[in-house]
């Protein structure tokens, strides 16, 4: 999950400017829009996992789904982003496609994120915080990884 929210969150300025043309200074409002439906999901997504346990679903079965959907959604988005024909600039479906891979990743809040405290209370925090900070470091590295296969390839649809 780090690995592209780190991603993005780095890259996705230059390439809603290089790549659909708009201005940075004066597209601010659709590089929060990915952000805005996160929230919109995080929120969905934890009444979801909450409707479904009070139904009798099995909470891990409830895990896994909310995590598959954070890890499938965003992966083909992504990489249907790659395949958009950017040949008019007025295409909303780039926009369309990292709006719903950023606000479907956020189902990992009922997923991945919810499941430390299921392992054990007692030490919640600091298993999230370990998680975390290993996550921290692929995202760190996606941004490496992104910036060289830009540099090599100077193509947005690797």
């Amino acid at each position: 999950n780090n690995w592209g929210m780190f991603g993005l969150l780095t890259w996705l300025p230059l390439y809603l400017n290089r790549e659909l043309g708009y201005d940075l200074q004066g597209s601010s409002f659709v590089t929060i829009l990915p952000s805005i439906f996160g929230i919109v999901c995080a929120a969905l997504a934890g009444g979801l996992a909450d409707e479904l346990c009070s139904k009798g679903w099995d909470l891990t079965g409830v895990r896994r789904i909310s995590q598959s959907i954070a890890f499938v959604v965003p992966a083909v988005c992504l990489g249907l982003l790659g395949t958009v024909d950017l040949g008019d600039n007025s295409s909303a479906a780039p926009i369309v496609l990292l709006v719903l891979a950023v606000g479907f990743s956020s189902f990992s809040y009922a997923g991945l994120y919810s499941s430390h405290i299921d392992l054990n209370a007692k030490y919640a925090g600091l298993v999230n915080g370990m998680s975390t900070s290993v996550g921290a470091v692929a995202g760190t590295l996606a941004n490496v990884y992104c910036g060289n296969t830009l540099a090599s390839t100077s193509s947005w649809g690797q």
